[in-house]
């Protein structure tokens, strides 16, 4: 039986049935560039059933970018993975470098980009009505909360 019949038999492609002819799940020879399977092997391996692979688990999502509005003449602009609970300021905090810097001529406006992974994380975008905000990042997507939420999750 040639590959294209035994794949219509099986179910499965010609492609699954010259696999299965080369790594010997089917008993077959090759004539020239011709598989030439035997039909009792073939219907061995159809009552097996054709196993469908494993899904991989889901790798977690790499470093995502987060930006951030810079307005120099109400405040610093700054992004601070948080660690852990304490310290001068209530949280344990790592400040995180900007990959990118995006401004104004003057250097007073514009965003700071910068290049997170899964944690919470603190920002001060020195405008006053955005000030102090805190964020969780997770697989990727990055979710505003609020202090309550970060002290609960930190807890």
């Amino acid at each position: 039986m040639d590959t294209t019949t035994a794949a219509a038999k099986a179910g499965v492609t010609v492609s699954t049935v010259r696999t299965w002819c080369r790594i010997g799940a089917v008993a077959a020879t090759k004539n020239g560039r011709r598989w030439v399977i035997e039909a009792s092997s073939l219907e061995r391996r159809i009552a097996l059933g054709v196993r469908k692979p494993t899904p991989k688990p889901a790798k977690p999502a790499g470093p995502v970018e987060m930006k951030l509005d810079v307005c120099t003449p109400e405040g610093k602009t700054w992004l601070a993975c948080i660690t852990g609970i304490g310290g001068p300021y209530g949280f344990q905090r790592e400040f995180v470098n900007t990959i990118a810097r995006d401004t104004s001529r003057s250097g007073r406006t514009g965003t700071y980009t910068y290049l997170v992974t899964d944690g919470f994380y603190e920002s001060n975008e020195g405008r006053r009505r955005l000030g102090r905000r805190y964020w969780k990042v997770q697989n990727g997507v990055i979710t505003e909360i609020d202090r309550a939420d970060l002290i609960a999750a930190l807890s």
